[in-house]
């Protein structure tokens, strides 16, 4: 039956004076030659009666409705029409029924949707997915670097590679792929635990990447955010982690012949570049790979269907068509069959290239045709392209069908269908109605009891981990905030709790320089990278050349839309720079001075055992005349403590401690006062922090500086609170920590027990 109607249809259109296949009659036509058909032993029946061999489903309107509306009505009826023969074959009302009257029903497996494109694609597959039907696509040119999990890798990759970046590390979190929710994202301006955690979770996959290749890192990646599970639990999940896994495959490939990180995120950036050009061809290994080995609903491009065969076929958009259009670049034939590329072709050469473009179109229609093995479903209707006022129906292949490139107005569009069915049982039209949004009821599946979960009778293992300052967690307190950063990005999530209450003393209009400022995170960041970069210059170079400086602020500022602030920025960090600081040992020095620096040192040491408490009370009992302050809560620290100190400086033969602090304590630098810092130290328990900076570099001289002496050696600590720094008494917190303290602190990391100062 089903052959009979497709035989109808061509016997139709070869009636037309171009022919089935727009290239005539005559010597050098190509006809149409009707086949005949075996048969089959089985039917496919809907409630006793066999389907419909050849389907047209019609939204027959009184005007033409647009190219869009047309291709959005289509995916949403040919869903629609899957979800009732689905629902059907579940209830035992569809399927394939043999001569002794057996009944197999209907399975997803058992349909194709043909469409031309990767649009069309997407466009039925959205539809199929509201309502709860699984499809895979085949395509044979759709490249995986064209793939929306293409971008989102490449903002993961560049996460990885710069771990130290906040902007970078949110990019990350924010990719859909992730599927990161409005309050985890929040979260990072609101929770620093979870914001040091997350920046600690892309420094560990920096090192996987480095260790064991840019593979291992990305599956360290998925399972790090849980992405198999939860993306299998999307309808759509099964391809976004197929097309995870082969970028996976194919950047570890690529990784073997080239050097280095951001190498390998350029090629990245460059390969998805070179497939988002529609007329590039893709390599085989970079077309996108089937998803699902599972029997669901394939997707096909009608180029990829040819010679395969399905038992049901949908072509939702049978009527579509692209003309060639004047400004097209295009390839066309002359009377020799020479193929030519004029640019600047002529309407004679156009109408032939489009000519070509429904030779080709008609040969596809027949490929679409020929699919289906039991039945085949059409969506048609009378549309027209943008503005136009004359339809384009007509221009598609089974517009010609129709009418042979006579234009088809809405109107006629019926009368034409009655003529190409006349009177063959086997053409069935059908008007549609609203699509019916009803999804499909989940099958019902037989769950297999779990048997017990068996009980561990070995060794319980000792816990042993990575921790840092920030990581370290406090007993509550409602009127002291807690505050974790421990490197210098890390740093600036503890200014944004200081904010409010100076906010509430000065107003924001009385400002003035950087008072005035941005506050929070981000522009915290900022500063601490501005002077990483003048350390990596040079503090006495970078002063000394204002034009290189200003360059590079501008640069910075540009990115974020900070242009109003260059020119304060571009005074602010010279005078920084070439501020006299008093140090703990009143020793005073500016930046600018100082030659002997190691900027962003990062230190690791071994804790074993060390009691929380015990830490605590030798800090709290040593620093800051003892002042009462916010309690680490009771735990064992045994693994390892890492860290990273802003800048280490050597002055006249002694060390010092430096931190950046970019916290807003008040309106102008009358509020940076030595009681005001003290205050926001014990509020930020910035004394652990620098007690623990101190140990470091202690044991770091110890290990490297000849006949070293602490009390002759180290200098101390000085915490600049960069917007109060005026070179006086504001703006410098300065501690010189006790010896005992300091050996207390030694022997307790290295033996860990009850520590205590002699």
């Amino acid at each position: 039956a089903l052959v009979a109607a497709v035989n109808r249809v061509f016997e139709h259109a070869d009636t037309h004076a171009e022919g089935a296949f727009a290239f005539g009659h005559g010597t050098h036509a190509l006809p149409f030659h009707p086949v005949k058909a075996r048969g089959r032993d089985e039917q496919l029946v809907l409630d006793g009666e066999p389907l419909p061999p050849l389907q047209l489903a019609v939204e027959d309107t009184p005007e033409p409705i647009s190219s869009s509306t047309y291709t959005s009505l289509m995916a949403a009826h040919a869903a629609a029409y899957l979800v009732r023969l689905l629902s059907a074959a579940q209830a035992g009302r569809c399927g394939f029924r043999r001569a002794d009257g057996t009944l197999t029903p209907l399975q997803p497996g058992d349909i194709a949707v043909l469409v031309r494109s990767g649009a069309e694609a997407a466009k039925v597959r959205t539809e199929m997915q509201r309502r709860g039907l699984k499809s895979v696509y085949l395509s044979d040119r759709d490249s995986v670097y064209a793939s929306p999990e293409a971008a989102d890798l490449l903002r993961w990759l560049q996460a990885c590679a710069t771990p130290g970046s906040d902007r970078a590390m949110r990019a990350a979190l924010a990719t859909p792929t992730l599927g990161q929710s409005d309050a985890e994202l929040d979260r990072l301006n609101l929770d620093e635990h979870y914001w040091e955690a997350c920046g600690e979770r892309f420094r560990r996959l920096h090192e996987s990447w480095q260790k064991h290749g840019v593979l291992a890192m990305l599956h360290d990646l998925l399972h790090a955010f849980d992405l198999p599970a939860r993306l299998l639990a999307r309808l759509d999940g099964e391809r976004t982690l197929t097309n995870l896994l082969h970028l996976a495959e194919l950047l570890q490939h690529a990784a073997t012949s080239l050097d280095g990180e951001h190498a390998l995120i350029r090629h990245l950036a460059m390969q998805m570049a070179t497939a988002s050009d529609p007329l590039a061809d893709t390599a085989e290994d970079q077309i996108v790979r089937l998803e699902s080995e599972e029997a669901l609903i394939k997707v096909i491009t009608i180029h990829k269907s040819k010679g395969l065969e399905y038992p049901l076929v949908l072509l939702p958009f049978v009527c579509a068509a692209r003309e060639v259009k004047p400004n097209d670049n295009f390839v066309w034939h002359d009377a020799h069959g020479e193929a030519r590329l004029d640019l600047r072709a002529d309407d004679a050469a156009r109408a032939q290239a489009d000519r070509e473009r429904l030779q080709e179109d008609l040969r596809l229609l027949y490929v679409a045709l020929t699919r289906a093995r039991h039945a085949s479903w059409l969506g048609i209707a009378c549309y027209k392209v943008g503005n136009s006022k004359t339809p384009s129906l007509h221009k598609s292949a089974f517009g010609h069908v129709l009418s042979g490139g006579e234009v088809i107005q809405a109107g006629e569009l019926m009368p034409r269908l009655e003529a190409l069915r006349g009177n063959h049982p086997d053409l069935h039209i059908e008007r549609l109605s609203l699509a019916d949004e009803r999804p499909l009821a989940p099958a019902g599946t037989d769950i297999t009891p779990l048997t017990p979960a068996r009980t561990y009778e070995g060794q319980t293992q000792e816990r042993w981990w990575v921790t840092s300052y920030s990581a370290l967690r406090y007993d509550e307190a409602a009127d002291i905030a807690v505050a974790v950063p421990e490197t210098h990005a890390q740093d600036v999530r503890s200014e944004a709790s200081g904010e409010q209450a100076s906010i509430v003393e000065t107003p924001q209009a009385a400002a003035q320089g950087m008072h005035a400022f941005h506050a929070g995170a981000e522009p915290g960041t900022f500063l601490h990278d501005l002077l990483e970069w003048a350390a990596a210059e040079g503090f006495a170079q970078v002063t000394a050349n204002p034009a290189a400086l200003e360059k590079e602020v501008a640069r910075r500022c540009q990115r974020r839309g900070w242009q109003a602030d260059i020119a304060l920025l571009s005074q602010w960090v010279p005078s920084l720079l070439q501020a006299p600081l008093r140090l703990s040992d009143d020793t005073t020095a500016s930046l600018a001075q100082v030659t002997e620096y190691y900027a962003e040192l990062e230190f690791w040491f071994e804790a074993h055992h060390v009691e929380a408490r015990t830490l605590d009370e030798l800090v709290t009992a040593h620093t800051l005349g003892g002042q009462p302050r916010l309690r680490l809560e009771p735990e064992r620290i045994n693994g390892l403590l890492k860290g990273f100190i802003d800048l280490v400086v050597e002055w006249q033969g002694r060390y010092y401690v430096i931190d950046y602090k970019s916290n807003k304590l008040g309106g102008d630098t009358s509020a940076y006062t030595v009681d005001a810092m003290r205050a926001s130290i014990l509020r930020e328990r910035y004394d652990l922090q620098y007690a623990l900076y101190t140990l470091a570099l202690h044991r770091q001289l110890r290990a490297r500086l000849p006949g070293y002496d602490y009390e002759r050696h180290m200098g101390g600590v000085a915490y600049l609170y960069l917007r109060g720094v005026d070179g006086g008494a504001h703006g410098v917190h300065r501690e010189r920590l006790p010896f005992a303290l300091v050996d207390a602190l030694d022997r307790l990391f290295a033996t860990g027990g009850h520590a205590h100062v002699a």
